[in-house]
């Protein structure tokens, strides 16, 4: 039985995020201990295992996990949180970023066709504005749910268990 592959669907969604031009995506698919500007970072936040009757068959037990994935959109700070007044054509930027990462995810409430079962629903938990903001950088983050199969169904890059 395969564990399902939490970094796969990281990178997946990281690749599906469009963003502005000059922005990193960050690969290391963990929450960064230092939040640099004009960065895109996924990563989980929460993984919980599940076992339920199937639909098909109430005599048999399926797993599924839950996943939460966090989206964090990066912006260079312009001397925030020091200065009285914050920049609004940032906060009109970053906010544009993250509707733009919003639509995106919407658009692939299932992982998409013909790349296999790495998920089998997406939904949008919130969009959290200002989620950072230092004297570098200032970011939205944007919260999502997936449902990924576990078990014989999941991707077979899992770890065994």
């Amino acid at each position: 039985m395969n564990f399902p592959d939490v970094v796969a669907a990281c990178d997946a969604i990281r690749d599906l995020v469009p963003v502005p031009e000059g922005i990193e995506k960050d690969d290391g698919v963990t929450d960064p201990t230092t939040i640099a500007p004009r960065r895109l970072y996924v990563f989980p936040r929460r993984i919980g295992p599940q076992q339920g009757l199937s639909q098909a068959d109430l005599g048999e037990y399926t797993r599924d996990t839950t996943v939460e994935i966090r989206i964090v959109l990066t912006l260079g700070a312009k001397g925030e949180p020091r200065v009285q007044r914050p920049d609004r054509t940032l906060s009109e930027d970053l906010a544009a970023g993250a509707g733009a990462i919003v639509k995106a995810l919407l658009e692939h409430d299932s992982y998409p066709a013909g790349s296999g079962s790495l998920w089998q629903d997406l939904a949008i938990v919130q969009v959290l504005p200002d989620f950072t903001r230092n004297e570098r950088a200032r970011g939205w983050a944007v919260d999502c749910r997936i449902l990924m199969p576990w078990g014989d169904e999941a991707s077979s890059s899992g770890t065994s268990s």
